[in-house]
This record gives structure tokens, C-alpha cells and sequence, in this order.
């Protein structure tokens, strides 16, 4: 006698109707195109993101049908976001987002950010950085951009923490410049301290010195 055995969770059926039935009422769940006044869909929120960044981030929506809205993934070799869009239960491991406007622009940030400080910093010092990761803690907690670069035979890296661009752009002056005049002080982190002069750290100029001369000027 010929058996109909579901693959997901392993029940048999003597006909295929009711395995079709099955699955229907088990692990289908019809929901509308457009959950509520705001006008959010599959297709519009995917339509949004696709029209605001670049061609090479994959873009996956889908219902949350656990916690409620909709679920977005981005998805690159330098990104893999995942967030969720519209009215539903907040959940520890998902930053949410009321509106899909709101979200576009968090995540076009990213973007954009990025093409300004590696246009802005090989302009004025020469250095061609590139993105490494794009990253975000779960919930709706730290968010940085880690960028790349090689120096003479070394690789090094900066992190982006969406601060000020233009200090975080100056701050490569530690790479090529020899000397500097500011006020010098001691910043201390939560898991490091640096001494930066005039708003830039000194660690890239001792890293590349033999001998240096400390001279306060005033």
C-alpha cells in the first residue's frame, strides 16, 4: 500500500490530499498584502531598500510570524543585518523599526557613511581604505563600521562608531604626517586609553617612528 510521508516532521497519510491538507492547516498561514494603514508589504519594503542601496546587498522580507511585522535581512560580504519593520513584539535580538523610512535611513547610513570617509580620507592623505564589515550588537546596541588598509607592507584598521566624520576623517593624519601641534590629553575608554594630540591619536605615529622628539611648546 503506497504511503505519503511528510519530510518536515516525519507524519504518514494514506492519501496525498491529506498530506496537502496537512501542511495547509500546519504550516501555512495566509496574510495580506498590506498588514496595516502605513501601506507595509513584502513588495514595498523590499521595493524601498532595493531602490536605496547597492546592487551587491542580497534583500530578504518575509512575515514575522513569531513576534509580528516583518523580518528584513541585508545580506553581503561586508553586511549581514538582520532587523524587523512595523507593529509587533520587541525581541531582544532584532532592532525594530516603526516605520520603513526610519529603517532605510539607519541602514543607508551605512552606505553612505562609508563612500564619504574612503572618498574624503584618500583625498586628503592619500590612504584607499576599504569597508571590511559592516556591523551591528543585537537589539538595538552599538553600531560600527571597520574599515582596512595597507601601510607600508602592514595592514592596518580604524572603527567608525558613527560619531563625528571629520574628526574620525582627521584622525588618519597619524599615518602620514610627521609632526603635530595641539593639546595633547589622555582619553580613557571603557576597555582602553589613548593619548591623542589635537583630536588625533598618537599610536599611528609611534608605530611608524624609530626616535621622536617631545617638545612643549607652550
Amino acid at each position: 500500500m503506497k504511503k505519503y510521508i511528510s519530510k518536515i516532521d516525519g507524519t504518514e497519510f494514506l492519501s496525498e490530499d491529506e498530506l496537502i491538507e496537512y501542511l495547509k492547516n500546519t504550516y501555512v498561514k495566509q496574510v495580506d498584502s498590506v498588514e496595516d494603514e502605513n501601506g507595509l508589504s513584502i513588495e514595498n519594503i523590499y521595493k524601498k531598500f532595493r531602490s536605496s542601496l547597492p546592487e551587491y546587498v542580497d534583500i530578504k522580507v518575509k512575515t514575522d510570524l513569531d513576534d509580528g511585522g516583518y523580518l528584513v535581512s541585508l545580506d553581503s560580504d561586508i553586511c549581514d543585518f538582520s532587523f524587523q519593520i512595523g507593529e509587533g513584539e520587541w525581541n531582544y535580538y532584532y532592532h525594530r523599526f516603526s516605520d520603513i523610512e526610519q529603517a532605510v535611513r539607519h541602514y543607508g547610513d551605512f552606505f553612505q557613511f562609508s563612500e564619504r570617509i574612503i572618498k574624503e580620507v584618500n583625498e586628503r592623505f592619500g590612504i584607499e581604505l576599504n569597508v571590511h564589515q559592516m556591523w551591528e550588537a543585537s537589539g538595538e546596541g552599538e553600531h560600527l563600521i571597520n574599515f582596512r588598509f595597507n601601510l607600508n607592507e602592514y595592514e592596518e584598521h580604524e572603527e567608525y562608531k558613527f560619531g563625528d566624520i571629520e574628526g574620525f576623517v582627521k584622525n588618519f593624519e597619524q599615518y602620514v604626517n610627521t609632526s603635530i601641534i595641539g593639546k595633547m590629553e589622555i582619553v580613557r575608554e571603557e576597555y582602553s586609553t589613548k593619548i591623542t594630540i589635537d583630536g588625533v591619536d598618537i599610536s599611528g605615529f609611534a608605530n611608524r617612528s624609530k626616535k621622536v622628539k617631545l617638545e612643549i611648546v607652550e
